[in-house]
């Protein structure tokens, strides 16, 4: 992909095309080419992205306190999310990696996509200001915003949460069985089902053994919560 695709894509437009091009060189491809790098983009990127998705959460999570906001700032902001950002601009494709990053397949590294979207955002703001960084992270990071129904426990691991509820009420540690494997091996399903004693039992389905097990948790505390 090249820079001018990747700006349709993402939906702006830069001014210059050398701080561009700059946050799209990854530290392994100047290393081999010489030149400049996106590392000192992407630490100001962190910043500014910190400062608006901050700001973004206090405008559109009102009902959220102080700790509920921290949360899920940090959630919206760890590598994971950042990586499913890039993933959606394709900023991959974009990135212009060494030798070594190419054949480690790179370009789907959750740390690279992160660090190009950080390092993309901190060129953005140079370029053209804070307003627009602003109104790329409200689109980028809406969905994930809109899906907030309880600011108390968004970006809660419903597995800590549960172990942390069963503690406090009865002493007892969750327990986790694998039920059973279904699917392809390129498309698996995973049924778990955790046990809290003789208090109560859930299943969850996953297309991970984590996220059928977090499946199961949740289920388990929908059912804590309803019995209380």
């Amino acid at each position: 992909m090249t820079p001018e695709e990747l700006e349709e894509r993402v939906g702006v437009s830069f001014e210059s095309r050398d701080l561009l091009q700059q946050a799209l060189i990854h530290k392994s491809y100047s290393e081999e080419a010489g030149g400049v790098d996106n590392e000192r983009l992407e630490f100001l990127g962190d910043a500014v992205l910190e400062l608006t998705v901050t700001e973004m959460l206090f405008r559109k999570v009102p009902e959220a306190t102080e700790g509920h906001l921290s949360r899920i700032r940090a959630h919206l902001v760890r590598t994971e999310s950042l990586a499913e950002v890039g993933r959606s601009w394709g900023i991959g494709e974009a990135l212009s990696l060494g030798r070594g990053e190419l054949r480690s397949g790179g370009r789907e590294k959750p740390s690279l996509l992160a660090d190009g979207v950080e390092a993309f955002i901190g060129a953005l703001y140079l370029d053209q200001g804070l307003a627009v960084v602003a109104e790329l992270v409200d689109r980028s990071f809406d969905r994930w915003v809109n899906e907030i129904d309880d600011p108390s426990v968004y970006g809660v691991d419903p597995k800590s949460q549960l172990q942390e509820t069963t503690m406090a009420l009865w002493r007892i540690l969750p327990k986790y069985e694998l039920l059973e494997t279904s699917g392809p091996a390129h498309a698996k399903s995973y049924k778990v089902k955790v046990v809290l004693g003789d208090r109560c039992e859930a299943e969850g389905v996953g297309s991970s053994k984590r996220k059928a097990q977090r499946a199961a948790a949740r289920l388990a505390l929908l059912k804590i919560s309803e019995s209380l």
